[in-house]
């Protein structure tokens, strides 16, 4: 996957990936953590978690999974990927977006999340979903800044609460 923005540049993530330089993302977002941790209390990560993570996404089915970057400081910002079809819904799922809170806020986001929507849009897709923690509500609102709508409340593998949320591939009220 080759994609770029105006500010961001999308890398493919993997086992070759730097679990240390990877590490602040997910650390400089403890609600994800405490929310998305079989383990009550962990707000944090260390290099094993991370490496884990890499592992599992590189061997996800039909998954794409990228490190995004600054084009203007080359630093890591982000990291990302989705799953085209995912097995149960039949249509892409964004997986996972996250930004490291030093870089939120700035429409970084939803810079990320159009490219992956245009990217998408060249597929024979016409909705995208996401599956979004119900213990992170501050993500949900952002989904549905994006226009995306909840069409489901459920469990996800582990067991946790979420919310799917799907939206159209064409004409999504990006601001």
């Amino acid at each position: 996957m080759e994609l770029q923005t105006e500010r961001l540049r999308f890398l493919p993530l993997g086992e070759s990936s730097d679990p240390d330089e990877v590490l602040p993302v997910f650390n400089s977002n403890p609600e994800w953590i405490a929310a998305s941790n079989d383990y009550a209390g962990q707000a944090e990560w260390d290099r094993s978690d991370v490496e884990m993570h890499l592992w599992k996404e590189s061997m996800r089915e039909n998954s794409v999974a990228f490190l995004l970057r600054s084009l203007e400081t080359d630093e890591l910002i982000g990291l990302g990927g989705f799953i085209e079809p995912h097995p149960e819904r039949e249509i892409p799922m964004i997986g996972l977006l996250l930004i490291n809170r030093s870089w939120q806020r700035r429409g970084l986001g939803t810079e990320a999340v159009e490219a992956m929507m245009e990217y998408l849009d060249d597929g024979d897709w016409d909705r995208v979903s996401v599956t979004v923690l119900e213990a992170c509500p501050g993500v949900r609102e952002f989904w549905s800044r994006l226009g995306f709508e909840i069409v489901e409340q459920t469990q996800d593998q582990d067991k946790r609460a979420v919310w799917v949320m799907e939206a159209p591939l064409d004409d999504l009220p990006l601001v």
